[in-house]
């Protein structure tokens, strides 16, 4: 049908889900770079004391994040379900592990207060190509997710001793 016809397009040799997520990244960095919702977000995200005692309603920005997560998350299933013309709860079973290494890999903290979108958005790139890598080797689900384990343990580490030696 139409949906999956639109899920399997290419416009300018470009799939669908990738200009889904150029589209999506953009507008996620116009909102925290533009928007004094976006300061907020940083603002908690950074130090949630000091939004507290700025008089940010903290607990109303987590919402509203974890509400926007959860759209992001809901146009994801349309345009899986579009590409592959299905839809399977088990589907996404362990991405949650590759979101997180993204996160990490593009030096947002584990602390928080420090990242931004096109960090991850590199970070995202580096943990697709080395998963599809792996997977095409035919490495293992196991090896694949300790190669991933390995590369989030080495960014932190690299991280961190750039922040050390930013502080001294």
């Amino acid at each position: 049908g139409l949906a999956t016809q639109i899920g399997q397009a290419s416009p300018l040799g470009i799939p669908t889900p990738t200009w889904a997520f150029g589209i999506v990244a953009l507008l996620c960095y116009l909102i925290l770079e533009r928007t004094t919702f976006g300061r907020r977000t940083k603002l908690v995200g950074a130090n949630r004391a000091a939004a507290v005692a700025s008089g940010l309603n903290v607990m109303r920005t987590i919402m509203a994040v974890f509400a926007i997560s959860a759209l992001a998350a809901g146009i994801v299933g349309v345009l899986t379900a579009a590409q592959f013309g299905v839809a399977d709860s088990q589907q996404f079973n362990g991405t949650d592990i590759n979101a997180i290494a993204a996160v990490l890999v593009g030096g947002t903290s584990i602390r928080g207060g420090e990242g931004g979108v096109l960090r991850t958005c590199v970070g995202a790139l580096f943990i697709a190509m080395l998963s599809n890598l792996l997977q095409v080797r035919g490495y293992s689900t196991g090896i694949q997710l300790t190669f991933i384990g390995v590369a989030v343990v080495i960014a932190v580490c690299v991280y961190g001793l750039i922040k050390r030696k930013e502080q001294s």
